[in-house]
């Protein structure tokens, strides 16, 4: 649910991907966000949670600023490689978090609305994307 998969069919007529480079890019994200979480959970617990998150941020924010500047299939690779890893932090950090912030008959109410809000900015990521096919717009 974020900008580079929200538009498939375009992206792969915009740079000319065949469906197995597609499926090369899209495995890059799983490859290492699958290698990279639990991991990421022993880092949150070491350097701290909040920390952890910020630098989750700061590093999705740089790749969602560089998503724009690529135009080849090993700048695709290595971003959606890059952004897997930025993202496994964010599920075992915002566990962290609420364990150690929150009474324990509070934490499930806590991690859904926090979960819930990942949807919801993603959400608003790909709706504001130049690169999403929109219903309304001509190109659609």
């Amino acid at each position: 649910s974020d900008v580079c998969s929200s538009d498939l069919p375009g992206i792969a007529r915009e740079f000319h991907f065949s469906e197995a480079q597609l499926g090369q890019v899209f495995a890059a994200f799983w490859l290492s966000y699958t290698l990279l979480n639990w991991p990421s959970g022993w880092l949150a617990d070491r350097l701290g949670a909040a920390r952890v998150l910020g630098l989750c941020g700061l590093a999705t924010a740089a790749l969602v600023a560089g998503n724009a500047a690529i135009s080849v299939l090993a700048g695709f690779l290595i971003l959606r490689f890059l952004f897997g890893a930025a993202s496994a932090v964010l599920y075992p950090a915002c566990a962290s978090l609420t364990l150690r912030s929150f009474a324990p008959d509070r934490i499930g109410g806590v991690q859904s609305s926090a979960v819930a809000g990942v949807t919801r900015a993603s959400t608003a990521c790909v709706a504001a994307s130049p690169r999403t096919a929109h219903p309304l717009s001509s190109s659609a």
